[in-house]
């Protein structure tokens, strides 16, 4: 039995490809992927005071080959990878060869979404990954009695419009698109 135990708790850690269209639910345990562009907040920790000045509080954004550069010219791949991952990764390059003590904490510079139109609450909502228009709908409190549910507008944030349809979109998982960060969701005024 406790054998039986163990293989199972093995293999809960194991990931899988999910299926085409079909969106993951958002990992809380290691938080959304960090994307090229995205811009990380990296704290150091737990440091010699010899360690100086190079491992101050730091803003780095994640550069068109998907790394990140840290003090002491040490590169860790960081985009596609959970934040957690990235903080891991960095830690075991600086431990044991720099430091025998070393925590970094690295955080997702705050990104947003947008939805207006004819929703209950329009706004700004933080953007933490795996989010699609249904969803973002649903935290924008719902249509109003006057929306036009066969025509959301998805405006990308590299100028593309895309059109959802609600009804469709309930049926077929395919139809409902994923948002990222900087995208305005536009539900339309029905007649």
């Amino acid at each position: 039995m406790a054998l039986l135990l163990m293989a199972f708790v093995g293999l809960a850690g194991c990931g899988t490809t999910p299926k085409s269209g079909v969106i993951p639910p958002l990992d809380t345990n290691s938080g959304s992927m960090a994307r090229v562009g995205d811009f990380l907040y990296v704290s150091f920790t737990d440091l010699p005071a010899i360690a100086g000045g190079q491992f101050r509080d730091q803003k780095i954004r994640i550069s068109d080959d998907g790394m990140i550069t840290l003090p002491y010219n040490v590169r860790v791949q960081a985009a596609g990878r959970p934040f957690s991952e990235v903080e891991a990764d960095a830690r075991a390059r600086y431990v044991p060869a720099y430091f025998q003590q070393f925590t970094i904490i690295i955080k997702p510079e705050e990104r947003f979404y947008y939805v207006g139109g004819e929703v209950r609450i329009p706004g700004l909502r933080p953007y933490f990954g795996n989010m699609t228009v249904l969803r973002a709908i649903d935290t924008a409190g719902g249509f109003t009695d006057f929306a036009k549910r066969s025509h959301i507008e998805v405006r990308r944030e590299n100028g593309k419009t895309e059109l959802v349809n609600w009804k469709k979109a309930r049926k077929d998982s395919k139809l409902d698109l994923p948002i990222f960060p900087n995208d305005h969701i536009i539900v339309t005024k029905g007649w």
